[in-house]
């Protein structure tokens, strides 16, 4: 009430009424905002290069200014709400976060709003590229959405210097730009958890920074929460409320900044029940959160850009270590302020007195205030903190005894930091008639935080109780009441050292002396043998030799006793003996305790799991043929089923990423839900098998001769004609319906039997022909099985849950270059073309990962919205032809051997872009004004010193190879073999057919490599610019390696007939050795050097990576 007070005082003595205070205080505030935002705006005009300070005084037109801006504002408001925003076409939605709200106030007055500098560049961008630009307002730890207004004008229409700047801290606003608010209604955060922003990696919307991008779906989404936040009629707008009383209601008052002036007086609770004061006034504040509203010591050091970007998460953390640092000082302040207040009670009540009237007129607004507040807050005796977040503190849900203990441990944490402990323990008995609805109010909020935590099988068992203990009760009876396990010995402290002799007796399978040990240590039953908290049985299983081993010790064990003996991982026998692959004792193990099948571990891993992890196969089906025997126990005692939820997910991710389609497939067709949930740990099963190139034929580097045999080696055609999928790595041997059959005649039968017959015989007796028939089979498997999970994805009602389905396993496809999966993803989800995952569309990311297949699918045969796809740009402006001119990664260019090479494969994709985009984007810059060849040339800089320094190498070792060369042939040329005849001078065999062999072949190796020598030598010589290596580079060093490879051909031949010409007249059989002899160096060059050859002329004049290839990828797997 001092507060008031002195607030009444300081406004002077004619105030009229609580309408009258509130435009006082606002039209207070309006006089410096005019000053200065006027001033800046006159100046802005008269001299835009020099601007002044913004602080000049002006005359009476700032007023003027100032009641324009409020009827601008007005009319913003007033926009009828069935034309306020629209919900198709371009439209582009951002969050806004304002630092308190005065300054969402201050823009519904003027119409403006100013973010942070560095954000001006996003805004003005969706301005000028996009239909509409909405703006979702958020004032930080508020809990709330306060609104939404629509961006009309390019950031920089004024420099508006307003704004509040939080607590004295910088001064991050930019320029302003003009809003028209379209909707003023406060929206709580936990309306609004299960919308999840995929530009945000599907974290929910209110973890958001300032400036965050939404999908326009999602714009849309909270745009209607807001809207249905709203106690309006469908046509009726705030215009409509504001014009009720223009004259003496004032600016609007949004509720939000209502509720926060009304908290400064009201008097709230301490969450424990306590009476707290806080600053002589006997009220302790709390914000949205339900947080003390004031700065503790830890937040005081945080900046207000600091708290402008941080999320509700980051400040929750950062409060939570102020109060325990500042508790005890808080403690201290508020015991001085009780005593403080005692003494000036007297002081107050005479100076009451002497205004009773003016405090008479404004008491009962005040009273109403503060019963409107106790509804959110509760009273003394019976809190009330309806805003809290229950999430925030208990995040798992109660699905049975596993967890119970952990989420009793959340929730009562929850329940006594609000200072509701009393509605569980019985404390807050019912009271009767008194208070009975205040009572009930809270109780019934306990009991809702609880039944918002159980799943749904834990929810019937509750269902009909009347209180929260009543629930609480039945929770701890039915989940929680099973005993403790008994501590063994090594629990107790016993020295591991003791069972070193037990440990080498299980390690060797010696049950005798284990035995022994056995009968005179019952606890060693049960024991942590070794440092990892193993006990006999896991030891056993893992290592022992003797397969009577772990019969014996289950023998001498209590089958009940079996789920309490984990390690210290959580794990159980039956786990360990998953992961080791033991399915002999997996089986004893089920028989003595089927519980082991359903119970997980630390990490919730259930030992289904932990085969697939190993992983072992046979392990693995044995426990999935009894887990679905004893399916009904695991509902009956309320343990985890590995067909629901997310063990359901994790079990299928698994399952495919080991391969086991027909598996796959047939849990896919028994539990389908299994297609449409996530576990945290993994990704979705659809971006598991859309991500494994490996189980496609595009994944395959077939030869020429593996692509003939893959085309024609017969299967089952199960893609698209079968409900059935036959096992992949145990297939029968090809069968008579593998050929469809239309006996028409004798003839064609016999055909068909003896086809049939030849490729039998021939998968049994060819190896790699069996592997290719395999791999056939697991292709057509994996698109049955993807269409399969696209199915069910496809029948999940709401499009935003799909997305988070197919917008991942798309780019995922893209990046691994899977065509296929792509082709077939689009069929089901037409928007998966447009997915969008790290602010890249699937058409950015082949380019930046270098997959050629999935580009060449989209710019060939995709070609839907073409022209979108060449206009678009990332966050950081930059093109399609920018993202082409970045550097490959890593393991897309060790693709290609050698730099050069390397650097020959980016420029062929750079120039393959450059065709597709716009003529103009060619030459486009990005934010930090580079254009793509600016681009290319910095990022390919180390690139092109490696080629340079690889190709003047391989020049310079060919050069001394050919200079030997030409040296060896002219030295032969002059020295004539067999001799000259004394009185001609010419060559004694110059007639005979051998000499002509001996003087063409030294001719020719003569000239090849003087040819050689200067082609290397021209390599060694260039410039090396960037599209040298294209063509050029490269042509000279295949023409070189031709040259060279013919001069040691015809080296070898004119030697050879040297030789017989010289000795080989009288013996024709030289002619054998001589010929073998000749065709070792010949042969070793081959082996040596072609293949670099082959893969030069392949690479620059071979089939091309781009254009239209063949896509049709099933008539290669039919």
């Amino acid at each position: 009430m001092i507060w008031v007070l002195a607030c009444w005082d300081w406004l002077g003595n004619d105030m009229d009424g609580i309408y009258e205070l509130e435009t006082k205080n606002i039209m207070s505030v309006d006089n410096s905002v005019v000053d200065s935002s006027v001033t800046d705006w006159k100046l802005d005009v008269e001299n835009k290069n020099n601007q002044e300070s913004l602080n000049e005084k002006v005359d009476k037109d700032a007023y003027r200014s100032g009641a324009e801006d409020q009827d601008h504002s007005c009319e913003q408001v007033g926009t009828s709400n069935t034309n306020k925003r629209s919900k198709s076409g371009d439209a582009k939605y951002f969050i806004m976060k304002s630092l308190n709200h005065e300054n969402i106030q201050l823009s519904v007055e003027r119409g403006i709003w100013a973010t942070q500098v560095m954000n001006e560049p996003i805004l003005e961008e969706a301005y000028h590229n996009s239909g509409k630009v909405i703006l979702i307002f958020s004032v930080n730890m508020s809990g709330y959405f306060q609104g939404y207004a629509q961006m009309v004008s390019s950031v920089g229409w004024r420099r508006d210097n307003v704004w509040s700047h939080g607590y004295g801290g910088s001064k991050p606003w930019g320029r302003s730009f003009k809003v028209k608010w379209l909707q003023l209604q406060d929206l709580p955060f936990q309306r609004t958890l299960h919308l999840k922003n995929p530009l945000n990696d599907y974290k929910p919307v209110k973890i958001s920074r300032d400036c965050q991008e939404l999908p326009q779906d999602i714009g849309e989404a909270l745009c209607e929460l807001i809207d249905g936040e709203s106690g309006m009629e469908e046509n009726q707008s705030l215009y409509d409320l504001q014009d009720v009383n223009p004259m003496h209601l004032g600016p609007l008052m949004y509720p939000s900044l209502f509720y926060q002036h009304v908290s400064q007086q009201n008097l709230f609770i301490n969450r424990s029940g306590g009476d707290v004061d806080n600053g002589g006034d006997g009220s302790l504040l709390y914000d949205g959160w339900d947080m003390s509203a004031e700065r503790n010591l830890h937040a005081n050091a945080l900046t207000d850009d600091d708290i402008l970007d941080m999320t509700y998460e980051e400040y929750l953390e950062a409060h939570d270590r102020g109060n325990q640092i500042s508790h005890q000082a808080v403690n201290e302040s508020s015991r001085k302020s009780r005593d403080s207040s005692v003494s000036k009670a007297d002081d107050d009540d005479s100076y009451s007195r002497s205004h009773s009237k003016k405090r008479g007129r404004y008491h009962d607004d005040h009273t109403s205030h503060r019963d409107d507040h106790h509804k959110h807050t509760g009273t003394q005796q019976y809190p009330y903190p309806c805003h809290v977040n229950p999430s925030g503190f208990v995040s798992i849900k109660l699905s049975g005894k596993t967890n119970y203990d952990r989420w009793q441990e959340q929730m009562t944490c929850l329940i006594e930091s609000h200072g509701m402990k009393g509605f569980i323990d019985g404390r807050f008995e019912n009271p009767g008639e008194a208070n009975y609805e205040e009572w009930k109010r809270s109780d019934s909020l306990v009991k809702g935080w609880m039944f918002g935590s159980l799943s749904e099988d834990v929810m019937g068992a509750v269902v009909g109780l009347h209180t929260a203990m009543d629930v609480w009760r039945k929770l701890y009876t039915t989940y929680g009441s099973s005993p403790p396990t008994t501590a063994s010995a090594t629990d107790k402290g016993k020295d591991l050292a003791e069972y070193i002799p037990l440990y080498r007796s299980i390690m060797r399978g010696d049950w005798e002396t284990a035995r022994e040990d056995f009968n005179k240590d019952k606890s060693a039953l049960s024991a942590r043998l070794n440092a990892a908290g193993h006990r006999a049985l896991h030891i056993a299983i893992a290592a022992s030799e003797n397969m009577e081993f772990v019969p014996n010790l289950l023998q001498m064990m209590n089958p009940n006793s079996l789920p309490s003996m984990v390690n210290n991982f959580g794990q159980n026998p039956l786990h360990y003996a998953a992961m080791v692959g033991n399915t002999a004792a997996s089986k004893m193990l089920v028989e003595q305790n089927p519980h082991l099948l359903f119970i997980p571990d630390k990490k919730e891993y259930l030992p289904i799991h932990r085969a697939l992890f190993s992983p072992h196969k046979l392990t693995f089906l044995y426990l999935l043929e009894v887990c679905k025997q004893h399916i009904q126990l695991s509902k009956q005692e309320g343990y985890h089923s590995p067909f629901e939820g997310k063990n359901g997910s994790l079990l299928l991710t698994c399952v495919i990423n080991q391969g086991i389609l027909d598996i796959a497939y047939e849990l896919i067709k028994e539990y389908p839900d299994m297609c449409r949930t996530k576990h945290k740990d993994v990704d979705t099963p659809l971006v598991c098998i859309a991500g494994k190139w490996d189980l496609y034929y595009s994944g395959t580097c077939y030869d020429f001769y593996q692509r003939f045999v893959y085309c024609y080696v017969p299967i089952d055609n199960i893609v698209g004609k079968t409900d059935k999928m036959q096992d992949i790595e145990n297939q029968e041997t090809y069968k008579d319906n593998a050929v469809s059959g239309c006996n028409r005649s004798c003839f064609r039968t016999v055909i068909q039997r003896f086809y049939a017959k030849f490729w039998e015989i021939t998968l049994l007796h060819v190896p790699h022909i069996k592997h290719l028939e395999e791999d056939k089979v697991k292709h057509n498997a994996t698109l049955m099985l993807l269409r399969r999970i696209c199915d069910e994805v496809s029948k999940t009602n709401r499009h935003i849950e799909m997305g988070e389905h197919y917008f991942k396993a798309t780019n995922a496809a893209a990046v691994n270059d899977s065509p296929e999966a792509i082709e077939e993803m689009v069929m089901y989800f037409p928007q998966a073309i447009w997915s969008n995952t790290n602010g890249y569309y699937i058409i950015q990311s082949a380019i930046m990962n270098r997959t050629e297949k999935v580009y060449n699918l989209l710019v060939h045969k995709i070609n839907i919205n073409m022209l979108l796809h060449k206009v678009m740009k990332d966050k950081d402006g930059n093109n399609l032809l920018h993202l082409a001119a970045q550097l490959a990664p890593i393991h897309k260019l060790n693709v290609v051997s050698g730099a050069a090479l390397q650097m020959q494969r980016e420029l062929q994709w750079f120039h393959e872009v450059e065709k597709f985009v716009e003529h103009e984007y060619r030459e486009a810059k990005n934010k930090k004004q580079e254009t793509p060849i600016m681009v290319f040339r910095r990022e390919h800089k180390e690139l092109r010193k490696e080629g340079e320094e690889w190709m003047k190498k391989t020049a310079d070792s060919y050069t001394i190879t050919a200079a030997l060369i030409i040296t060896i042939v002219f030295a032969a040329a002059i020295t004539v073999p067999g001799g000259n005849n004394g009185g001609t001078g010419k060559a004694i065999y110059l007639t005979r057919f051998v000499f002509i062999v001996y003087a063409v072949s030294d001719a020719i190796s003569l000239f090849t490599s003087t040819t050689s020598l200067l082609l290397f030598l021209s390599i060694l010589t260039a410039r090396y610019r960037d599209e040298d290596f294209l063509y050029r580079l490269p042509k000279r060093l295949i023409y070189g390696l031709v040259m060279l490879f013919l001069s040691v051909t015809s080296l070898m031949v004119a030697f050879s007939a040297t030789l017989y010409i010289v000795s080989g007249q009288e013996n024709q059989w030289i002619l054998i050795p001589i010929a073998a002899l000749t065709c070792l160096p010949i042969a070793s060059f081959v082996t040596l050097q072609f293949p670099l050859l082959v893969e030069l002329i392949s690479s620059t004049y071979g089939c091309r990576i781009f254009g239209k290839q063949d896509h049709d990828y099933k008539k290669k797997r039919t």
